[in-house]
């Protein structure tokens, strides 16, 4: 059995079956839905899918047809009639009353026989004018042309870890010019340390010991010194562990290990602007402790912050023209997000649907403005967009449906285009997910890449040093790690 954030997965599992077992049972009332769903209804709303550039829920075609109604034109997708603004719905796609499109013949609007144009959209190799006649929506040269995949990776290649590994971080420890790795073994209670060869393989670990049940790490320069560091939350122990960086590859401990109930994720930012790196730690019982860093390895932990009965995630980025690094953390299975005041205090915490039984958050710019955003990843099967508008506030989730139970995702340019796209993993499938990046926020996917065994952690980074953004995974069955090379 695997510990992944010790009885919340098993929680977080649980909670769909638990929803549906309820309504079978002919329970109703709030009390048959609480902790199942309270947080769906934002994601179900016709009028929200209708009109957010996605073909998603019952829709036939982009914002039309299903739920939305009448209101797909020629040429989009359709089931019946009553997803036609006009016309009628002919072999699929909407088509003028008294159509061509199916009397053998190249005629009337037509780019090839009984296709494009109107009609339904054509195969590969068949005639075209623009991409929307074709079935591949790629027109080449005036023919249908099959669609290169957005992205490409090798296979992965697998190097040793320790026992267990739940949470990956990647940097330079030895300050070659190669990137390394370093995962949270949560059998062998230790972090061990993988030396890149600058070709997407690595040396056998070296451990270093820590508390019991090690979950997460994170890794910032804690000592100044111009090396990254390492903290480790032991979940079974209840502590934090610093580690410094002889700068060989090697650790050392510097103060005992900080008391924190239950850690269970962690993240950097500089709270109070005094230039030392901090620590924000999310622990099981729903709080957010700040460690304050002295700039020499040592930390002050800060009273907890209290935002739920139970905390799952938490990311650091500046929600504000202020540009102080504020909090979005996972709490409940919805989102919470504390402004930072800049003198290491945070403000009374603000509530916002992440998506339907949110579960992980990471930060990044998505649509390129410079403003933060967010995206949350799901128990219910999905991934979603919230877009930050510079005042601390963010969009309506916009989700997009990735398979599994998504989680650790990244954001990053995976296929070369400048436009971010997210990395994730889809818990149960053995796939890494790939959600395209269109550079307006919006996305389109899933592309999945199969890895196999028990992936629970996900990094990018270049490994190869070829330039390309590569991923990076840590399994705990088979108590390694793998690289997948972008072969874009």
């Amino acid at each position: 059995m695997i510990p992944r954030r010790s009885a919340m997965r098993r929680r977080r599992l649980f909670l769909p079956f638990a929803l549906g077992a309820a309504l079978a049972a002919g329970c109703s009332g709030p009390a048959a839905l609480v902790d199942a769903g309270a947080d769906l209804a934002p994601d179900l709303r016709p009028a929200d899918q209708c009109s957010d550039g996605v073909k998603d829920g019952d829709e036939t075609d982009v914002d039309c047809g299903g739920s939305c109604g009448a209101t797909c034109v020629f040429g989009e997708r359709c089931l019946s009639n009553h997803d036609c603004a006009v016309g009628q719905c002919l072999n699929g796609s909407c088509t003028p009353t008294g159509s061509t499109c199916s009397d053998h013949v190249k005629d009337g609007t037509e780019t090839d026989v009984d296709c494009g144009g109107g009609c339904p959209l054509c195969p590969d190799g068949d005639h075209c004018l623009v991409n929307g006649d074709c079935a591949s929506a790629n027109c080449v040269a005036g023919a249908c042309a099959a669609r290169s995949p957005p992205f490409s990776f090798a296979p992965a290649r697998f190097s040793n870890a320790g026992q267990g590994p739940l949470a990956l971080v990647a940097a330079d420890w030895d300050g070659d010019g190669n990137l390394d790795l370093a995962t949270a073994d949560y059998l062998g209670n230790d972090v061990s340390i993988e030396l890149g060869l600058g070709d997407g393989t690595f040396h056998d670990p070296t451990f270093n010991m820590v508390g019991s049940g090690p979950e997460d790490l994170t890794s910032a320069d804690w000592n100044n010194d111009g090396r990254p560091d390492l903290a480790v939350a032991n979940y079974r122990a209840g502590t934090v562990s610093i580690l410094l960086n002889g700068g060989t590859g090697t650790f050392r401990t510097t103060q005992s290990a900080i008391m924190v109930t239950a850690p269970q994720a962690l993240t950097t930012l500089d709270a109070n602007g005094d230039g030392a790196v901090d620590i924000a730690v999310i622990d099981r019982q729903g709080a957010v402790v700040l460690l304050m860093g002295n700039g020499d390895g040592t930390f002050v932990p800060q009273m907890p912050i209290k935002i739920g009965s139970s905390a799952f995630a938490v990311a650091a980025a500046p929600f504000t023209a202020s540009k102080l690094p504020d909090l979005a953390c996972i709490a409940d299975y919805s989102l919470v997000r504390l402004l930072d005041d800049g003198k290491g205090q945070f403000g009374m915490a603000s509530t916002f649907s992440g998506g339907g039984g949110a579960w992980w958050v990471v930060a990044g710019d998505l649509n390129v403005d410079g403003i933060s955003d967010l995206v949350t990843t799901t128990y219910m099967g999905s991934a979603c967009a919230l877009l930050g508008d510079g005042t601390g506030s963010f969009s309506k989730p916009v989700c997009h449906q990735t398979g599994g139970a998504p989680w650790a995702s990244r954001i990053a340019d995976l296929n070369g285009d400048g436009r971010p796209d997210i990395a994730l993993l889809a818990e149960g499938t053995g796939n890494i997910g790939l959600l395209r990046g269109h550079g307006d926020g919006t996305f389109d996917g899933s592309f999945n890449v199969y890895v196999g065994g028990s992936p629970q952690s996900l990094v990018t980074g270049d490994f190869n040093k070829d330039g390309k953004i590569d991923l990076a995974i840590c399994d705990y069955a088979t108590h390694d790690v793998g690289v997948l090379l972008n072969q874009q």
